[in-house]
């Protein structure tokens, strides 16, 4: 076999099995334990596409309050059903999930 076509075929099996890993990695990080009661269930920011899964789990009593860390959050959460007086904002100036959660660590604890 020429070296040119071992080196193609090694490139183009990395290419496939790079693809299924960047496709996949999220369904290896997913965590698949059922959700407990807390005091608050935390809406991180990043896209509006959480907010219909905390508002489902105010909704099923798994915690009195939300907290998000945006103002437009806060106004899609309430908008989606949860009482206004339910929803706490923590206002930070946050720029990563890093940072969000570190707020929250200090703020909540």
């Amino acid at each position: 076999m020429k070296k040119s076509t071992l080196i193609l075929s090694f490139l183009v099996l990395l290419a496939v099995g790079g693809r299924y890993f960047f496709l996949h990695v999220s369904d290896w990080l997913a965590v698949s334990e059922p959700p407990q009661k807390a005091d608050v269930i935390l809406c991180l920011n990043g896209n509006l596409a959480r907010v219909p899964k905390v508002v489902e789990l105010f909704r099923q009593g798994y915690g009195d309050t939300v907290l998000v860390t945006f103002p437009a959050t806060r106004k899609a959460v309430i908008k989606a059903g949860v009482p206004e007086a339910a929803v706490l904002t923590l206002d930070g100036g946050f720029d990563s999930t890093y940072a969000e959660a570190a707020g929250v660590k200090i703020d909540v604890t």
